[in-house]
């Protein structure tokens, strides 16, 4: 499998390349690692308007990859010593549980979750829910970690064991975020379920899907796909395999952060998380320009 990383810097540099397996292509301006463990291949594209001087596998900053492998790819960053730190462009991730490691994931109570398996399958269960925090809002979900994104397409699937799960995105901190509740039942049963909801501060609000069908109507594995365009604010959430979204609205209030899944006060189990941005390496809370704007 092969992943693609772009990156901008922040001023023209020289680079080396010091870790084992890493070479650097001249001609395709790409820095690439071998994996020795499973001969999977990732490649980091440079900004072909950055200037590069490398001679074989010379000269000033260390670059250096933390990477995580499963039989998927679970991850990739990249660090660079001293200065500015590379700002990642484009990620494509996925972390089926099937490597037995949580290295990329940042939990709230780290012993409240699990790998579990099923036959011929493994996936990430919560053990035990945590209260709500005040003002009213989840704290109890697993974020990536060091991955900001803006405009993205998330995917997991997820099985409640109990009547409800949520997928957090546009994570900037503990009071500022949105999620979507998948529930059992409808928003007009529940006014605080099934649907989108932003906590800016104050106990959370929803924004969407009142009316919509249960996400979750069974205890069975469901898929929910969630689409975010940051630049238009559109948010659409689609369940299993549906055309239509199940949730949609237009809402700029966050642009940028991290993505998770949890639960607001129940467990559930996950597996197949996927995460594909063009809009990586952004900062919460940065102003953004309309897509419609000239």
């Amino acid at each position: 499998m092969i992943i693609g990383i772009k990156w901008r810097e922040p001023r023209p540099r020289k680079i080396r390349l010091r870790d084992a397996g890493w070479t650097y292509n001249r001609k395709e301006r790409a820095l690439k690692w071998k994996s020795v463990r499973n001969d999977r291949i990732m490649s980091g594209a440079v900004d072909r308007s950055m200037p590069i001087g490398v001679k074989g596998i010379s000269t000033m900053r260390r670059i250096r990859p933390f990477i995580l492998l499963a039989s998927g790819v679970l991850g990739i960053a990249f660090a660079v010593s001293h200065h500015a730190s590379p700002v990642l462009r484009s990620i494509q991730f996925r972390d089926d549980f099937e490597a037995g490691s949580l290295e990329v994931w940042d939990f709230p109570f780290s012993e409240d979750w699990v790998i579990r398996g099923e036959p011929g399958n493994h996936f990430l269960h919560m053990l035990r829910n945590r209260e709500p925090g005040v003002p009213r809002r989840p704290l109890q979900f697993a974020r990536l970690r060091n991955m900001n994104v803006g405009s993205f397409k998330m995917e997991a699937r997820v099985r409640r064991e109990s009547t409800s799960l949520i997928v957090v995105f546009n994570y900037v901190d503990t009071l500022h975020f949105y999620y979507a509740h998948l529930s059992a039942d409808r928003g007009t049963q529940q006014p605080v379920h099934n649907g989108l909801f932003i906590v800016n501060g104050e106990p959370r609000e929803r924004i969407a899907g009142a009316d919509a069908d249960p996400a979750l109507p069974d205890q069975g594995w469901h898929k929910v796909r969630i689409e975010r365009s940051a630049p238009s604010g559109s948010v659409e959430v689609f369940i299993d395999d549906e055309k239509q979204p199940r949730f949609s609205v237009v809402d700029r209030t966050f642009n940028c952060g991290q993505v998770g899944i949890g639960s607001f006060d129940e467990t559930g189990d996950f597996d197949d998380v996927k995460l594909t941005s063009d809009d990586a390496g952004c900062a919460p809370g940065a102003m953004i320009r309309p897509a419609n704007a000239p």
